[in-house]
């Protein structure tokens, strides 16, 4: 996950990359098995939102003026807050 939010970080200014890395962050982070806590897509999550500097990225790419750069980054979010739900209850920022 590292490598990605690397990725996102250093090329900011191409919407493709931007776009693909955002998109393959959704495909991991994704619940297979809703409610459980035991998912793969739940611990990626807590392993994301462990990094305080990865959602302070992620809210920064939605100053981006490419709407589908900007869509990946909000469909992102919101994976993170719906899994969020199914972990440690902390709070999220």
């Amino acid at each position: 996950m590292g490598i990605l939010m690397n990725v996102i970080a250093n090329d900011k200014d191409d919407p493709e990359i931007l776009r693909a890395s955002l998109e393959t962050l959704i495909n991991i982070c994704t619940s297979q098995k809703v409610g459980s806590d035991q998912d793969l897509g739940v611990m990626f999550t807590e392993i994301f939102i462990k990094e305080p500097s990865n959602v302070s990225l992620l809210l920064n790419i939605l100053e981006t003026y490419d709407f589908y750069v900007r869509f990946s980054a909000i469909q992102l979010l919101a994976l993170l807050l719906s899994n969020r739900r199914f972990g440690e209850k902390k709070n999220f920022f």
